[in-house]
């Protein structure tokens, strides 16, 4: 391992991606499927061309306030939508939502 263990099974207190995680773009669709990519960094330049080939060219991409998503679905020219979790909109038009996301993520990580 390239770091010391983590004592007493404490665990991890660092936020967004560093050394000890790896980005993930998920991409689950309305009727249950889900895609993930595992991605070498969390940049535009990257989801972009995933984007294109996994997401229909008429579907909406529903997302965080991610700027790289918002850029990599203007590259691909989809259409977005995005929920600002901080200011508690976690639902919009009383159907679209992350949720299921945010479990997959968890379930990814334990």
């Amino acid at each position: 391992m390239p770091r010391p263990p983590h004592r007493g099974g404490h665990a991890i207190h660092q936020q967004e991606t560093g050394r000890e995680q790896a980005p993930v773009l998920l991409l689950p669709d309305r009727h249950g499927a889900t895609t993930d990519f595992k991605l070498s960094s969390a940049s535009q330049i990257e989801e972009a061309p995933i984007l294109a080939h996994a997401v229909a060219s008429d579907a909406v991409l529903y997302t965080d306030d991610s700027a790289n998503l918002k850029c990599a679905a203007r590259l691909v020219s989809l259409a977005h939508r995005a929920l600002n979790l901080s200011a508690g909109v976690r639902v919009l038009a009383g159907v679209y939502h992350i949720q299921n996301v945010n479990a997959y993520d968890s379930r990814l990580k334990k």
